[in-house]
């Protein structure tokens, strides 16, 4: 009874398969064509002209051959909406039986697709399918899947048309007014035939507003090349990418969530081994490591390693809104050198130090786009000569302006606090500081900001409010403007023995005479304001032993040229020591007070490294006529009040 029951099973699938081949032999496709092409023309809402009509068994449906379906009747491009080689129609078995024809699934092999933005803002492909019923009563366009391999794309919007190829796109459960999946992957170049890969639901398609469909799903990346990831982002027109090229490891697994053209971005990516080269930088940016987080509109960066040049740095950085960039960062940096980050950054059109005109075309680089807040610790900045250590800022950016305020350094063995605002919206970039020095090494600092090399030593306290700019080794005390103080104790000023030199105006003799080329002092005080690198005082003071020097007039910190008025008051002590109102050059070029004191005015000209000493004629006559003598107690006052007058 069983081996009864097998046979009989086996008959019957004999009798199948003899009626299959039978069907096969005996089926033309081309029978069909009238039938699939009105078929298909009324699911899309477009003209639709098939080619010849095959059979195929895997996937059981008919294959097309050069199918073409015609483009929106709005839309003039003079090409054809989409053209295939082969389009293989998914066909329900059942249904052939009576002579009917009802496709499952639509796959199109090596298509060239044109998609168009339409002046009034929708796309051509958005009235494909047409309305839920069509004239003839026939349901729009339902299918299971619609698969495209292989596909060129070409896109036009806004008179420009560019072309992507090797796509493939996969849809499940086409039908008007509701969602649908989606499954798109773009070839990347690189070893390995990487691939960027999306996955989701979209819909329902939005007919009027493409931008507005609703989009859930996700974009994956593992282990990409980094140029490849770039070069995709900029055939999508990414305007990040735009002439940016790299090599390095990604990977990435990002989702997207609302509207197409206003997405939410949340996921997770890491760079390795990176280097970037970008249109503002003359060298890569060498990313060894950093992970990359979305949040909404938020990125944030963590364990951030990159170096640039020299420099090496690392920390942690978040931004939000990438059109607008608003970012919040904290980092650290072994060493800056600002003449070599000056180098890196690719010199732009403005050549004058000014903002950018009215009209021109704006800078849209980050640093120009870019506000935030955040903090930053460097081992070292230089500028020349100039070193600062153990420097810690917050800063601001504000569209190429960046403020580091407080800002704290030790600087030739002293303290520097204050604020330093970069602009780099001009060309060159300028600064503004505002600072507060206590205990630096004056000369080193003199030396390193000016062209006054070994002219003062000792302890410098200082204020200082200036301005300058960032171009070579003369600039910066070419370009100097501002005010500041100095307060220097226990020094000495170089190149110059100002009791020597008083001593052969006055005709006395010195023991500081001879071959001695500087000045001890007790102390050094003053306040300058300085005009595009001229130094102007009026209360100049120099403490000696001897006495006091009182200075008025200018100091040329480019060229070190000097035209100072001295006014030397010694004291009674040395004056009586050195013979008083018995020296050689009493009441010629010197004078005495009624404390006993001598007097002797001076001009001071020449250089600070050659200086040249001059009785000071006019002044002493005016002196004598007006009985203007100062003293220790005010020197300073009779010269700044009394004698200004006369002057």
């Amino acid at each position: 009874m069983r081996k009864k029951a097998l046979a009989v099973v086996g008959v019957v699938a004999a009798l199948f398969v003899l009626a299959a081949l039978v069907f096969v032999i005996g089926f033309d496709a081309n029978r069909y064509r009238a039938q699939a092409q009105t078929l298909i023309a009324s699911r899309l809402g477009r003209a639709v002209t098939l080619g010849q009509l095959h059979l195929s068994l895997v996937p059981f449906g008919i294959r097309v051959e050069n199918v073409e379906i015609a483009e929106d009747p709005g839309v003039r491009t003079g090409r054809p909406f989409a053209h295939a080689n082969e389009l293989y129609l998914s066909l329900r078995p059942l249904p052939l039986l009576r002579r009917r024809v009802e496709v499952q699934a639509f796959e199109l092999r090596q298509p060239s697709i044109e998609l168009v933005h339409k002046p009034d803002g929708r796309w051509n492909f958005s009235t494909l399918g047409g309305s839920s019923t069509s004239g003839s009563g026939q349901t729009a366009l339902v299918l299971d899947r619609l698969t495209i391999t292989g596909a060129q794309i070409a896109v036009t919007d806004g008179g420009s048309r560019t072309v992507y190829s090797d796509i493939d796109l996969q849809v499940d459960n086409v039908a008007p007014g509701r969602a649908f999946g989606v499954v798109l992957a773009t070839p990347l170049p690189g070893k390995g035939a990487p691939r960027l890969t999306l996955r989701g639901t979209a819909g329902p398609l939005a007919q009027d507003d493409f931008s507005t469909t609703p989009f859930d799903g996700t974009v994956g990346l593992d282990d990409v090349d980094v140029g490849a990831v770039l070069n995709a982002a900029r055939e999508w027109h990414v305007a990040a990418a735009e002439g940016v090229s790299g090599t390095g490891r990604v990977t990435m697994n990002v989702s997207a969530k609302g509207a197409v053209g206003a997405l939410q971005y949340n996921g997770k990516a890491t760079l390795s081994g990176a280097a970037l080269n970008v249109p503002s930088l003359t060298q890569p940016l060498r990313v060894s490591t950093a992970e990359l987080a979305f949040t909404g509109d938020t990125a944030t960066l963590t364990r951030l390693a990159f170096s640039i040049g020299k420099t090496k740095a690392e920390g942690t950085l978040s931004l939000r809104n990438f059109t607008a960039p608003r970012v919040e960062f904290q980092l650290s940096a072994d060493a800056i050198d600002v003449a070599e980050m000056q180098s890196l950054l690719t010199p732009v059109a403005q050549t004058s130090a000014r903002p950018a005109q009215a009209g021109a075309a704006a800078d849209q680089s980050f640093l120009m786009l870019a506000t935030g807040t955040g903090r930053m610790t460097v081992g070292t900045i230089t500028n020349e000569q100039l070193v600062l250590e153990k420097v810690q800022a917050a800063a601001t950016l504000d569209h190429g302006r960046i403020r580091l305020n407080p800002l704290t350094a030790d600087v030739f063995g002293g303290q520097f606090r204050g604020s330093v605002v970069v602009d780099a919206r001009r060309v060159p970039a300028t600064f503004e500081i505002t600072s507060e020095l206590a205990k630096v090494d004056a000369n080193r600092l003199t030396s390193a900001v000016t062209n006054l090399r070994d002219v003062i030593f000792g302890a410098l306290a200082s204020s200082a409010r200036v301005s300058a700019s960032m171009g070579g080794a003369d600039a910066l005390p070419r370009s100097l403007n501002g005010t500041l103080s100095l307060d220097v104790a226990d020094g000495r000023i170089g190149h110059m023995n100002l009791v020597g030199e008083l001593g052969s105006i006055a005709k006395f003799v010195t023991a500081r005479a001879g071959a001695q080329r500087d000045t001890p002092v007790k102390a050094l005080t003053g306040h300058f304001t300085v005009t595009n690198g001229l130094a102007e005082t009026d209360d100049l003071q120099a403490t000696l032993e001897e006495g006091t020097l009182s200075a008025a007039g200018s100091i040329n910190l480019v060229d070190q040229r000097v035209n100072l008025r001295l006014t030397a008051v010694l004291t009674r002590d040395y004056s009586q020591r050195v013979g008083g109102t018995r020296i050689g050059g009493y009441m010629n070029t010197a004078l005495s007070n009624q404390e006993g004191e001598l007097i002797v005015p001076v001009l001071m000209t020449g250089t600070m490294q050659e200086p040249r000493f001059a009785p000071d004629v006019k002044r002493l006559a005016e002196m004598k006529v007006r009985s203007l003598v100062p003293n220790l107690r005010a020197p300073v006052d009779n010269i700044r009040d009394r004698l200004r007058r006369v002057f």
